[in-house]
């Protein structure tokens, strides 16, 4: 890739503002993936300064999974020179925990009108996630305390139905006994 190194510098003077928001990670990589600039919240973001991971592909950063997965829809971005926005994706941690982050990239092309790599913005969405899972499960649970419900109060229904049915049994057995007792003395 041949870069203009003044024009490399300029471009990280005038991004320098937005590489330091507290909550987006601004990065660039290549047609391979391989990361060409890396903002100063990578270490906030990833544990990684900056230079541990220029050089490196974006991909490395992911588990297996996820890394064939996000491969594909980079590839067709590159295929299309489409933009890239709002993809979820996970990063790994430099100490081993999952990110969830939503990317946002453009192409940039050279001056022959070349493809020359995406840049890019992560925002950290993982408690974001953290929540829409913990509602999930609350909502699930809630789900199955109504249903234990509902079966306790069936099951309870259906125990006053017996008991109710073997009341009635009762009732008319005695009944009956009662109304057969004065005919069979009258029959003597």
């Amino acid at each position: 890739m041949n870069h203009d190194n003044s024009d490399n510098s300029l471009l990280i003077e005038r991004l320098r503002p937005l590489c330091a928001l507290e909550d987006l990670w601004v990065w660039e990589i290549d047609t391979y993936g391989v990361l060409t600039f890396v903002g100063e919240q990578s270490e906030k973001f990833l544990g990684y300064c900056p230079d541990e991971l220029v050089g490196k592909s974006v991909f490395d950063l992911m588990p297996k999974l996820e890394r064939t997965r996000v491969q594909k829809i980079y590839h067709q971005a590159i295929e299309h020179r489409s933009d890239i926005l709002n993809e979820l994706n996970v990063k790994l941690h430099k100490q081993g925990h999952y990110l969830y982050l939503s990317s946002r990239a453009y192409p940039f092309f050279d001056r022959h009108g070349e493809l020359v790599g995406y840049r890019g913005v992560d925002q950290n969405i993982s408690k974001a996630i953290a929540l829409e899972h913990k509602l999930n499960q609350e909502e699930i649970i809630r789900k199955q305390h109504e249903e234990e419900l509902l079966l306790a109060r069936s099951e309870l229904m259906d125990r006053n139905h017996k008991e109710a049915f073997r009341c009635n049994l009762q009732f008319f057995s005695t009944m009956s006994k009662e109304i057969q007792k004065p005919m069979q003395e009258q029959q003597f």
